[in-house]
């Protein structure tokens, strides 16, 4: 490696997004960092000074590998500086937080859009971390904090697009379209499987792709349940690894089709393969796990010649779907909150059976009538 270290913008980004709580070995040279932030909000950069070997660099870099292929980084980059280029176009200083320019883009960006207020929220928290990172002054005073919430809730009140909430693949559905597939096909009996462990385990896509080997996969003695091991996920960013306990029940069920999985695939006794294995090999000759566009492409389908319009549905449908059947069977809210690790009440949104919730009511008032 180079005596001389550069922070790309990934790196800087990803820094500035409060994540650096991943990095064991102490945030280097903080303040020249929080300045390199600053100066490439403004289009200038900077080379950081000269760096000899080290572990600590080294990790810094595999961190920037990890993070090139994250949405969320690139979206923080991209707000900042379309940010940025608008506030030097009208006049503003971007040095210093301005409540005319920040509500001035915000405004442009919305009728850019057509009136969606979707990314709002979005832009505000990228320019709100950066700034504070700069510096404690260097975000908006109190009362101008408040004039922005206003603007927003306005925004947002004027917004009458539809929100694209998929709808859920419940477990009567799974039932129906997986009756139709050749199980001994291998293509076939995958799909099936990271349906059932999706729904069954209220899995986020990202987790269910997330690279599971059979290492990540415990068995309970009897084989009537299995725990998924994640190193990682969305809510757990460090400590202890989470364990998802995924039962059997009547019916087909992903401890089922998981056992016939690891007989077709012959997993028995490997301690470290891929659970999903990729169908092409990739350019290097290993074969990883199978991409989430082969999952996404395949479920699509699988709606689609079930007679059901593939648009209303996604990976995340799976999720939603157990959630639903959960909430249907009248499951506490705080076994469904712990059973899909949900850390705020965002679990309520996951609650899609309109026809339940009408039939409940009905019942109750029944009762007085």
């Amino acid at each position: 490696m180079a005596s001389g270290w550069s922070p790309s913008p990934l790196y800087c980004c990803y820094v500035m997004r409060n994540v650096f709580n991943y990095y064991p070995y102490g945030y280097p040279e903080s303040s020249t960092s929080l300045l390199t932030i600053y100066l490439i909000l403004l289009g200038i950069g900077m080379n950081i000074a000269a760096k000899g070997e080290s572990a600590a660099s080294q990790f810094q870099l595999e961190i920037e590998e990890r993070i090139a292929a994250k949405r969320s980084v690139k979206g923080s980059l991209r707000h900042a500086d379309n940010f940025a280029a608008w506030s030097r176009e009208e006049g503003f200083d971007v040095r210093v937080a301005n409540y005319e320019a920040i509500s001035g883009y915000l405004c442009m960006f919305v009728l850019k859009q057509k009136g969606s207020s979707k990314s709002v929220d979005a832009i505000l928290h990228s320019l709100r971390v950066l700034y504070e990172t700069v510096g404690a002054d260097a975000w908006l005073t109190a009362s101008e904090i408040r004039n922005l919430r206003k603007l927003v809730s306005e925004i947002k009140y004027l917004d009458c697009h539809r929100i694209n909430r998929k709808r859920p693949i419940r477990l009567s559905a799974l039932h129906e379209w997986t009756d139709r597939l050749d199980l001994t096909l291998k293509r076939d009996l995958m799909l099936t499987v990271l349906c059932y462990m999706g729904h069954d385990g209220l899995l986020r896509l990202g987790e269910l792709l997330s690279g599971l080997t059979t290492a990540n996969i415990l068995w309970s003695y009897d084989r009537r349940s299995f725990s998924v091991v994640l190193d990682r996920s969305k809510v757990n960013r460090q400590g202890d690894p989470e364990m998802i306990e995924i039962s059997d029940h009547r019916g087909r069920s992903a401890v089922k089709v998981l056992i016939k999985w690891y007989d077709q695939m012959q997993l028995g006794g490997m301690e470290d393969a891929i659970l999903f294995p990729a169908w092409r090999r990739s350019p290097d000759g290993s074969k990883g796990t199978v991409s989430a566009s082969w999952f996404r492409a395949h479920l699509k389908e699988l709606v689609r010649s079930n007679g059901y319009d593939p648009s209303y549905y996604s990976g995340h449908s799976l999720r939603a779907g157990g959630a639903t059947d959960l909430f249907v069977a009248r499951v506490p809210y705080f076994l469904i909150k712990k059973m899909g690790r949900w850390k705020s009440d965002a679990a309520m949104l996951y609650y899609r059976s309109e026809e339940d919730v009408v039939a409940a009511v009905s019942r109750a008032f029944s009762k007085w009538g």
